[in-house]
């Protein structure tokens, strides 16, 4: 700055920083006779460092990430820090390989630094980059399923988190509405049981794109429940009916629920009685199966008859030979007047058989007399009292010891 003070300022030139140094000369000047007096120094230029970190990069979750493009100019020691939790393979090396914690990956990103050591009279100098880290994607399909027969379900366990697509797949050959969607729905097919898998599959986001994972979940299409409630029935009138019914393809224990509810004895009964019916009733039955929850309908028409002629059909001949066949009176719709009487006569008028609530059942007529014994082929007369209102009905009936 002034060359002639004894303390000068030296801006070195360009020159002198490529060459690394440069000599300076002080020089005395005498203020007689004498000579010159001279002195030197050499002063060494150091570089200023440049480092770089290198760009912002991403990694996948269980990734490691090597420093690669991290470089230093006109230095030689660094030091890596982490402003996470993670590790470096060597915190000197410039191109050292960072390890991301747990807490650097539940945060999303880490920001590394490297630093300059200084090894001159240069300032320290640093760079840093931000390593983002994606996670992984996760899929749970969620708790395996079961609907009824032709009924809709819709997946409401399934999670699925860090993913960039997400599709459900079945080997059904039902529908799947919304299959983009953590909570879809199935529609069964026409005629479809049994069990179908239902998967679930998710590729990653960000860094994580290339990983793709999958949870499958089995759907239960249960059998078509069916109720039989056997064929339409006709009674007399002011006479109770019967309903009973039969349920196919359930687990063996239901709930049912008959209606009309007040024209029935018990709505609550497989097997129940009507009250005393005037006219011609519909009678329908809501079964649930109670381990499955699947629902049917059945449904049976009492038809009422003013008269018990139509409803009765005597036969006119029987053989109790024990074959097997034909071997008791029939009365055909007597059941539908439990409180009958019937009464059998020889033909020398001798009451030879008494019976009460003939059923064609458990109380019929075998042949036999009062005493049990087998009476001898032959006509006999009958007198069957039905009721007050249903009147009696006679008539002959033939024992046969053949066929």
């Amino acid at each position: 700055s002034d060359p002639a003070s004894f303390n000068p300022v030296y801006i070195p030139g360009a020159e002198d920083i490529e060459a690394g140094s440069v000599i300076l000369v002080f020089r005395g000047i005498p203020a007689g006779a004498c000579e010159d007096a001279t002195d030197s120094l050499t002063i060494f230029i150091h570089r200023q460092p440049e480092i770089f970190a290198g760009d912002d990069a991403a990694v996948c979750e269980g990734e490691s990430y090597i420093l690669s493009e991290a470089t230093i100019i006109n230095g030689n020691s660094v030091i890596w820090s982490t402003g996470g939790m993670g590790s470096f393979s060597d915190v000197n090396d410039i191109n050292a390989t960072y390890i991301p914690s747990k807490s650097d990956i539940l945060n999303g990103s880490v920001v590394l630094t490297v630093d300059h050591i200084p090894d001159g009279p240069c300032a320290a100098v640093s760079g840093k980059m931000v390593l983002n880290i994606s996670k992984k994607p996760s899929a749970n399909a969620g708790t395996d399923l079961y609907t009824c027969y032709e009924q809709p379900v819709t997946i409401t366990t399934a999670e699925a988190s860090d993913y960039s697509t997400l599709r459900w797949t079945t080997n059904g050959n039902g529908e799947l509405q919304n299959p983009t969607s953590v909570s879809p729905s199935y529609l069964p097919a026409v005629n479809e049981t049994g069990e179908i898998k239902l998967t679930l599959t998710v590729t990653g986001a960000g860094a994580c794109f290339s990983e793709t994972i999958s949870d499958e979940i089995i759907l239960t299409i249960y059998d078509e429940l069916f109720v039989d409630t056997g064929d339409n029935d006709t009674v007399f009138i002011n006479s109770p009916a019967i309903l009973d019914l039969f349920v196919e393809n359930g687990s063996g224990s239901y709930f049912y629920s008959w209606m009309p509810e007040s024209m029935v004895l018990d709505s609550k009964a497989a097997y129940t009685e009507t009250v005393k019916l005037t006219s011609t009733q519909e009678f329908t039955v809501l079964v649930k199966d109670a381990v499955t929850g699947c629902m049917a309908e059945g449904s049976k028409t009492i038809f009422v008859e003013s008269s018990s002629e139509s409803l009765l059909d005597f036969f006119n001949a029987f053989s109790p030979n024990g074959d097997g066949v034909n071997d008791n009176w029939q009365i055909r719709g007597i059941e539908k007047f439990p409180d009958n009487k019937v009464l059998i006569f020889n033909r020398w008028g001798d009451k030879v058989k008494e019976l009460h609530n003939y059923d064609n059942i458990s109380v019929v007529w075998d042949g036999t007399n009062n005493r049990g014994k087998l009476l001898p082929d032959g006509t006999y007369y009958y007198i069957v009292t039905l009721n007050k209102e249903a009147g009696s009905y006679t008539g002959w009936v033939h024992i046969r010891s053949e066929n």
